[in-house]
């Protein structure tokens, strides 16, 4: 892709290559060497036959799997021996106890014409495209050969990992492409000896190493303060990770060099490191705005103390962690104390202030455990490189520096020498690591993999550790006892969709069942969204879980982007077992929300000139305003909350009695989660129109791209899917007329129900006390 397509190396941020295969006449596996001299014939037999997939995984492959290489069967070391054959022989690192998963699971079925690319690639001796045959070649690429695939276009950053007794990616195959690749961050050799082509994912030992490291006055305290779910430290064990967490010389925990020193100066370190990644590094500081620092930088210079050293502080520790420091931060910042906004200010003048991201409950933790002391000599070399603005070793004064260093002034770090992969992570309200210096040490570095501005313009020192943010929603429902993964789709027009999805249960049974059906919830609303987020994001679904259709469920703007991408794209109804629409959203012209009335009227005709004039950018954003205003004036509790419920009745239609006042902080609190004006302005435009179709740019401009001077109305006869539309009488953003005028374009209707309830409302369909029963 990257040598094919080459305009997709500006968004890889870098790209890490297990048993890197391209170049392959020098693998030794038995089994791809035994049928590489048959690949053509098989290519003309497969082609004949219409077999299009080659061992797909089924029910009778994976029960033979599970039965055959499970621990009591006496066979299990037959299917050891398979996998060896394959990919290399490494019976330490092989679990067996896991074998019926992966031979269950494995192989999981390519498309014929792979399995035949794979033994081309074997058979050349090149990296090149799909061999068809002299005439297929001369059709497809206007040459008798296939060509090369062009590596020297590959611009992205490329880490390639492999191994002595890989069967598959030989050592002299990965050195051949690393030698052609323009921008590799490094080849690292898996450093045990018999690690194979599947280790990379099955390996007992697989788990890679992350070596955590904290800030001056700081400890590894600071990884895990902050709890489970939240901190670093855990985030990156519950990942998986074998998780190191490092201290500096003369902290509470004792003592250790900085990174980027460590790397500049013992070079040999650097091929030990596959990537490192520094927030907030503390290397070049000329430039830091932090008060205190540079107050104490003028009086130490004032007096001379600022250069060299008194041996005899060798032992001194400057800001130590005991209980007098522990016990006060506890008592004086907790929540209750009248105090605590001294607190608070006194963070804010040393890191940056950040009111917004600052968990006051946190403070007593956070305080008591920093500052965790330093060395004396620790705490004045920082502020020698405050002062300087050099990053170097210590300044012991020109006399002493004559025997230690051969110079009158310490030499720079020679940064030059740093090889391993380095992102650097800063904030730009970052009071003692100023963005500038960032970009400067960003320009020193090698193999830079990019340095990168956190998004939040307040965004501090110590954010980096303890921010605090507005849960998002893997973290709602992991709250609750659910499983959830993060699932990111990169459409075809480029955009990058996070897609959540909870696997199972809370119980063992729903974790163990297999082949249950799936079912897409969507919201959302927008022409662009029907044609490609919508689609890629079931193409991934389908994909992923490899199932050939799912269930469909949308609620409200959901239900519109469905009916949209349907009829647009009909092919996508042979993907969908049923869609249920909750207020169904495509005619709106007899709604009755008075602010989407007045905002309809007041804008008519306009609507097309206002985004070509104002730009296509977010209204009503999920911004931390919001999420804390919504939170304060909507909890039980508050005098305010009657006024959110009524905001509510406004917006979506009056229904007390099933209103759960409990939930509206969460609600209100996550919405608005933002839309793009052109969103909100098609959706005016519908209310305008009474028709269903694509955004309306004014006459000149939709000439240009329908053909017409009016947009035309989405094909809703092309829908093919069964569909059943849910609607209630006290909507306000869907009124019965318009769902009746809907149910008649719909040719595959399973059915138009009605809710039996006269006052639910457009909300109850996520909010109603009674939803399950009504």
């Amino acid at each position: 892709m990257l040598s094919l397509r080459p305009e997709y190396n500006d968004r890889i941020l870098s790209a890490h290559a297990l048993a890197p295969v391209a170049f392959m006449n020098n693998l030794r596996s038995p089994f791809v060497r035994a049928f590489a001299p048959f690949v053509d014939s098989l290519d003309t037999i497969t082609s004949l036959l219409g077999m299009n997939e080659f061992m797909p995984s089924n029910s009778m492959m994976q029960m033979g799997g599970y039965l055959t290489c499970r621990d009591s069967s006496p066979f299990q070391e037959v299917c050891s021996n398979v996998l060896f054959l394959i990919a290399g022989f490494n019976s330490e690192q092989l679990n067996r106890t896991q074998l019926p998963a992966i031979m269950a699971n494995t192989p999981a079925g390519a498309a014929t014409r792979q399995l035949v690319h794979y033994g081309q690639l074997y058979n050349s001796g090149h990296f090149r495209q799909f061999d068809h045959g002299r005439i297929g070649n001369w059709q497809e690429y206007g040459s008798f050969s296939p060509p090369d695939y062009p590596l020297d276009r590959i611009t992205a950053p490329i880490a390639l990992h492999f191994s002595d007794n890989d069967w598959l990616a030989a050592v002299v195959d990965v050195q051949r492409l690393r030698s052609q690749l323009r921008n590799v961050i490094g080849a690292f050799r898996v450093p045990l000896p018999a690690f194979n082509h599947l280790d990379f994912q099955w390996a007992i030992d697989i788990r890679p190493l992350v070596y955590n490291r904290h800030g001056l006055f700081s400890s590894s305290t600071d990884f895990v303060v902050i709890g489970p779910g939240n901190a670093l430290g855990y985030l990156l064990v519950d990942q998986g990770y074998d998780v190191w967490m490092g201290n500096c010389r003369g902290n509470t925990y004792s003592r250790t060099t900085s990174m980027f020193a460590m790397l500049s100066l013992l070079p040999s370190y650097n091929d030990l490191i596959v990537s490192a990644h520094a927030l907030a590094p503390a290397v070049l500081l000329g430039h830091l705005k932090n008060p205190a620092v540079h107050i104490v930088i003028n009086i130490l210079d004032k007096f001379g103390l600022l250069i060299g050293y008194d041996e005899s502080l060798e032992n001194f520790e400057a800001l130590p962690s005991n209980n007098i420091t522990q016990l006060t931060g506890n008592v004086l910042c907790r929540d209750g104390s009248p105090v605590q906004e001294f607190c608070v200010r006194l963070m804010h003048l040393f890191f940056g202030d950040d009111p917004m991201q600052i968990n006051r409950t946190l403070i007593p933790l956070f305080t008591s455990n920093v500052p965790a002391g330093a060395s004396f000599k620790s705490g004045i070399h920082f502020l020698q490189l405050s002062k300087s603005g050099h990053f170097r070793p210590f300044d012991y004064g020109l006399a002493e520096n004559m025997k230690k260093y051969g110079s009158r002034a310490p030499s720079d770090y020679p940064l030059e020498r740093i090889t391993a992969p380095i992102s650097l992570h800063y904030g730009e309200n970052d009071w003692d690591v100023a963005a500038e210096d960032v970009e400067v040490l960003g320009t020193r570095i090698r193999n830079l993999i990019g340095a990168f501005p956190v998004p939040f313009a307040k965004f501090n020192h110590a954010d980096f550790l303890i921010a605090k943010d507005a849960k998002n929603l893997p973290e709602i429902i992991q709250s609750n006892g659910y499983p959830v993964e993060s699932h990111v789709v990169q459409t075809t027009d480029g955009y990058l969709l996070t897609v959540h999805r909870i696997p199972h249960g809370k119980t063992p049974q729903g974790r163990l069942r297999t082949n249950k059906p799936i079912v897409l919830l969507q919201h959302g609303f927008f022409h662009e969204m029907a044609l490609h987020d919508l689609p890629d994001t079931i193409d991934y679904i389908l994909k992923r879980t490899g199932r050939k259709k799912l269930s469909y469920v949308g609620h409200s703007q959901g239900t519109t982007i469905m009916f949209a991408m349907l009829s647009s794209r009909p092919s996508y109804n042979d993907l969908i077992v049923s869609a249920h629409a909750l207020a169904p959203s495509a005619f709106l012209s007899h709604l009755r929300n008075p602010a989407v009335r007045i905002s309809s009227l007041l804008l008519l005709d306009r609507l097309g000139l206002l985004v070509n004039f104002m730009g296509n950018f977010e209204v009503l954003p999920s911004i931390y305003f919001f999420q804390m205003t919504g939170h304060l004036m909507c909890a039980d509790g508050s005098p305010l909350q009657d006024l959110c419920s009524l905001l509510l009745y406004l917006g979506l239609g009056d229904d007390p009695m099933q209103l759960n006042k409990t939930l509206l902080a969460p609600f209100t609190a996550n919405i608005p989660s933002g839309a793009s004006t052109k969103q909100a302005f098609h959706y005016l435009q519908l209310v305008n129109s009474g028709h269903f179709r694509p955004f309306d740019y004014g006459p000149a401009e939709n000439m240009k791209k329908y053909g017409s001077r009016a947009p035309p109305d989405y094909p809703l006869e092309r829908i093919t899917a069964p569909i059943s539309l849910h609607y209630s009488d006290n909507d306000w953003l869907i009124s019965v007329e318009d769902v009746d005028k809907l149910r008649r374009r719909i040719p595959n209707l399973i059915g138009a129900f009605r809710v039996p309830y006269p006052k639910f409302n457009h909300a109850d369909y996520l909010l109603a006390i009674d939803i399950k029963s009504l």
